[in-house]
């Protein structure tokens, strides 16, 4: 179970893509090319749920090709300060906890009485993932994100290229030979449907697919997240279904470690 929890709560975030798209060569193409961006990002944007608060009830499905695991669970966000997760495997027992703030990771195993305080340095350090609290908080919530994390705000015109069929609008991130970011955003009603991430020279993939789009404060919102990574001879599948949806509710992130709790280091 605690392997589980770890990978349901950091493999949301193992990222990068494949998509190429040719930028413009000629100033006045690339003018243009960055206006079309603006007003497709504006659009994103403005469809975002409006919120300041979140609370969720939920339930994941977890497969890979040794194990299958059904979990039930609550998230609470507060948005740009905390994420709080509770997670259950059934009959109203806590299995852990999880809490993300801007510049910090915490969680508990009850299962095992351990705990893990730290930052998200250390998951650059042991796994290689440069995360930040701003990375999560879009995935759960339909936003744009950008990998490798960085500070501020996306850019679109200096962090993407934009392409298009009849469906998508699609934005790419490359740097390198290494990493690539593809996101597609659906023409009709300006939400990301899908996310794609290659880290090519680790051999590690992350598909993300946003479903099952509901009103919510006027503005459509998903209620299906599946995600698939695949690293070196392992592939996982996640399905996360919101059940309930609470919006803009007071929500608190109560976080309290047991004394005879043992502190942890992830992957142990």
């Amino acid at each position: 179970m605690k392997k589980i929890i770890y990978i349901l709560t950091f493999s949301l975030l193992i990222l990068g893509s494949c998509g190429i798209f040719t930028k413009g060569h000629s100033q006045n193409n690339t003018n243009i090319a960055k206006t079309k961006s603006q007003n497709i990002a504006d659009s994103l944007i403005h469809n975002y749920l409006d919120y300041k608060s979140l609370k969720i009830k939920f339930s994941a499905d977890y497969q890979s090709r040794v194990q299958k695991i059904s979990l039930q669970g609550t998230l609470k966000i507060k948005k740009d300060t905390f994420i709080w997760m509770s997670l259950s495997p059934g009959m109203g027992i806590e299995a852990a906890r999880v809490l993300l703030t801007p510049d910090s990771v915490k969680f508990i195993n009850r299962l095992k009485k351990e705990y893990f305080t730290g930052s998200y340095d250390f998951l650059q350090q042991k796994y290689g993932l440069q995360l930040d609290y701003f990375t999560a908080q879009a995935i759960f919530t339909n936003e744009l994100f950008i990998y490798p994390a960085k500070a501020g705000k996306v850019n679109l015109n200096d962090d993407f290229s934009l392409g298009s069929d009849s469906i998508f609008n699609t934005f790419t991130n490359i740097i390198g030979d290494s990493l690539s970011h593809k996101v597609n955003i659906d023409k009709k009603t300006h939400k990301i449907i899908s996310t794609f991430a290659a880290i090519k020279k680790q051999e590690k993939t992350f598909d993300l697919h946003y479903s099952d789009f509901e009103k919510y404060n006027e503005k459509l919102f998903p209620e299906t997240i599946e995600i698939n990574a695949e690293v070196p001879s392992m592939k996982r599948k996640f399905l996360i279904s919101y059940n309930k949806i609470y919006v803009n509710k007071a929500v608190k992130a109560s976080f309290k470690i047991a004394n005879s709790y043992t502190k942890i280091k992830l992957g142990k």
